[in-house]
């Protein structure tokens, strides 16, 4: 999932949906991530879209970009009840990271 570290994301093995949101689960509460948070963000923008998020948010971690795992996540809840909440942008980001690491080695 990340090129910042040689580990495997935590969704590598998992072959739906459901079983990324279940590994999303865990991984929310090792992240510090609260679990009404990850539950408020399941009931707004769906399993899938909180297990990304999960994922974007432990990616920003490993890079010291985040501060409040909880806070994040809350911050991606409140983007998608005002309309703002672009998943894509924050993959493509990710994706832009990657090639650029993937470069370096």
């Amino acid at each position: 999932m990340t090129a910042r570290s040689q580990r495997r994301g935590f969704a590598a093995y998992a072959k739906t949906w459901f079983a990324i949101a279940g590994a999303a689960d865990v991984t929310s509460d090792q992240v510090g991530i609260s679990k009404s948070a990850w539950i408020k963000a399941c009931d707004v923008v769906g399993n899938a879209a909180a297990a990304t998020s999960v994922a974007l948010i432990r990616e920003r971690i490993e890079a010291h970009e985040c501060a409040s795992p909880s806070g994040d996540l809350r911050g991606l809840i409140k983007a998608a009840h005002v309309g703002e909440l672009f998943l894509s942008k924050s993959l493509l980001r990710l994706a832009g990271w990657n090639a650029a690491a993937a470069r370096d080695h």
